[in-house]
């Protein structure tokens, strides 16, 4: 009767662990399920949110600094005056000749209209002229001052 007593006591402590382990799964679940509903009612909230579009136009002049704007323009302008006057080399272009009266330019990648080509030192503009003068010899190709 001793041998039955133990096992009934072994088989009753096995249940016990077990009814224990279910438990911390359903408070797991329950803790999981409370997250879920939390989500869901984050979820309706973004749903149902009435985005309230403003009809009011911005005035972007209100977000400008004039006066910065017109200090700046009149810096470039300086920049461009010193760089005119005080840089004393000239520059040339490479024109490609075919229209005289409006020859298009090189850019260094390609050719382009008036105005487009790269400006080069007296000794660049003779190397990049050579190189382009064996790269298209029939081409009417003239180094012009700019």
């Amino acid at each position: 009767m001793t041998s039955l007593s133990s096992e009934l006591e072994k088989r009753l402590r096995q249940l016990e662990k077990e009814q224990n382990n279910q438990d911390k799964s359903l408070t797991e679940l329950s803790d999981f399920e409370t997250e879920v509903e939390r989500l869901e009612r984050t979820l309706s909230e973004i749903d149902n949110y009435d985005f309230k579009s403003s009809h009011q136009q911005t005035d972007f002049n209100d977000l400008r600094d004039f006066k910065e704007t017109e200090r700046l323009e009149k810096e470039l302008v300086d920049i461009d005056e010193n760089t005119s006057t005080s840089s004393g080399t000239s520059t040339y272009i490479i024109a490609l000749m075919f229209n005289p009266k409006s020859p298009i330019e090189w850019s260094g990648r390609g050719w382009k209209n008036k105005g487009g080509g790269m400006p080069y030192t007296s000794e660049e503009a003779q190397q990049i002229f050579n190189k382009l003068k064996k790269q298209w010899p029939n081409y009417p190709l003239k180094i012009l001052k700019r």
